[in-house]
């Protein structure tokens, strides 16, 4: 994180679902990361951790980077 950046961590709860997401306000994350998460060993163990918890994983760029995890509740 550079000097001014903010990074968040939030976890809330629906009916159905626990949600974690987590953001920032850098520069966002590449396209050729986001289009492929494997080239990414950091991004490439959530996918395979979200895979294990049956959880929908979004990894986007909205106003930096924005990863979100929707774990169902069990």
């Amino acid at each position: 994180v550079k000097d001014g950046e903010k990074v968040s961590v939030c976890l809330f709860a629906t009916n159905s679902h626990w949600i974690v997401e987590i953001k920032d306000s850098g520069d966002g994350i590449p396209e050729t990361i986001e289009e492929n998460p494997d080239d990414s060993f950091g991004l490439f163990l959530v996918k395979k951790l979200s895979y294990q918890l049956n959880a929908a994983l979004q990894i986007k760029n909205e106003k930096g980077a924005l990863i979100r995890i929707q774990i169902p509740k069990v």
